[in-house]
């Protein structure tokens, strides 16, 4: 039924525990295809040790893990595609409830749940209030409404029918490739989301980017995403939101001309709420551009 996909990149503190929660589930038709990334740290041996007849290995070039994650694909053999990453881990039924999903919703295309920060409190970080426990959700809508997608990799699967039809992730791309299939999915069909935590994600991990900013040229590009045809009164909401949280980390990161470029992009796009932080943040990022760059300019006539 399901194709377990697993890019494996440096994580022998975690790829043990991560395979396990895989082996554990309630529901056992499944296979399990990890994509070795040409780790260094021994993540592969490690992944090696463990014997079942489910899991098939694969190694490979370092490209990234959208070029892991899609040679999985093209290694998968079942109908529902369900993607993991290496550091994080399944509650026991969560493949039982995602069958459930399928089963109830036959004509969707993916399918999403919840998920909680791996930590004591296991803090439920994409709950949906007033949104019943499963249903077809709207996408565009509730991740506008929550400020960022409603769904992360490892707890989402998509029919590999659709995967067979359109790109998934693009190579390259360190932040956002992710976002960009479910942008693309959900505009042609249902998603269903499951409103409640079965997938534990880490934030805390080497390698991971939940918690750092890379720069312009790993981010995807979304300003392409207007140029997606779309009745969907919250779409364009939804692309200049996520353009605005990926300018306001720039911000953060002293990255002022990216951050500047990116809020005129949007600026006169779409209104949003908190209209006022969006423009004096246009104003603080271009002053503190011009500032940057006169400091450079200053550099390069002392050291000439």
């Amino acid at each position: 039924m399901f194709s377990i996909i697993i890019p494996l990149y440096n994580k022998a503190e975690y790829i043990v525990e991560t395979i396990k929660s895989v082996l554990n589930q309630s529901f056992t038709d499944f296979e399990v295809i990890i994509v070795d990334d040409a780790s260094t740290d021994g993540s592969l041996h490690l992944a090696e040790k463990i014997k079942d007849s489910r899991i098939r290995i694969f190694t490979k070039a370092n490209e990234g893990v959208s070029a892991a994650r899609n040679f999985g694909i093209s290694k998968a053999t079942r109908p529902i595609l369900a993607f993991l990453d290496a550091d994080d881990k399944w509650e026991p039924d969560y493949l039982k409830i995602v069958l459930q999903m399928i089963k109830t919703y036959p004509d969707a295309g993916i399918f999403a749940t919840g998920y909680y920060m791996n930590n004591k409190e296991k803090t439920f970080l994409n709950h949906i209030p007033h949104f019943p426990q499963m249903g077809i959700i709207d996408y565009f809508k509730y991740s506008y409404r929550h400020g960022m997608s409603i769904c992360i990799t490892s707890a989402v699967c998509v029919k590999r029918s659709i995967a067979l039809e359109m790109p998934m992730f693009r190579k390259g791309i360190k932040r956002g490739e992710d976002i960009d299939v479910w942008l693309r999915v959900c505009l042609k069909y249902p998603m269903v989301f499951y409103n409640e935590p079965l997938m534990a994600y880490r934030t805390d991990t080497p390698n991971s980017l939940s918690v750092n900013y890379t720069n312009a040229l790993e981010e995807f590009p979304y300003h392409e995403w207007f140029s997606h045809a779309t009745n969907n009164k919250y779409y364009r909401k939804y692309v200049v939101t996520t353009i605005y949280l990926f300018a306001k980390n720039a911000f953060l990161a002293k990255d002022y001309g990216t951050c500047y470029n990116n809020l005129i992009q949007i600026h006169n796009v779409e209104p949003m709420i908190k209209c006022h932080k969006r423009i004096t943040l246009i104003f603080f990022s271009f002053f503190m551009n011009l500032l940057h760059r006169k400091k450079l300019k200053s550099c390069d006539s002392f050291t000439s």
